[in-house]
């Protein structure tokens, strides 16, 4: 009898053990694919991170260029500026010139009449 209980007792602490040992297995498992999970989330963040850097230097290179730009046309403009005011100036010049030719070709016209 006495022997039995023992047995009894036994087997019932052997499936306890086997019992804990599986749970301990299940629960070894889920924290390997936590880490596994972890690490793909860290890659992730990384990949994130790196098109953020990217998207950035874009930014800034985009702002570069547009500066140089502006200041490329404000320059144009300038010379276009320039280059009109010496294409009046040659204009009125010219419109002087013209001008005096009629006044000389009046006269001329005049004391010939």
């Amino acid at each position: 009898q006495l022997l039995r209980e023992l047995r009894d007792t036994v087997k019932g602490q052997q499936r306890q053990v086997e019992e804990a040992k599986a749970e301990a297995e299940r629960h070894k498992e889920e924290a390997m694919a936590a880490n596994r999970r972890i690490k793909e989330l860290e890659e992730a963040v990384a990949r994130d991170e790196a098109m953020v850097r990217e998207a950035e230097q874009r930014i800034e290179d985009g702002v570069a260029e547009a500066k140089k730009r502006e200041i490329k046309l404000g320059q144009e403009k300038v010379q276009a500026e320039e280059e009109a005011k010496t294409e009046k100036l040659k204009v009125q010049k010219l419109t002087e010139e013209l001008s005096n030719t009629f006044e000389h070709w009046h006269k001329t016209e005049d004391e010939l009449s």
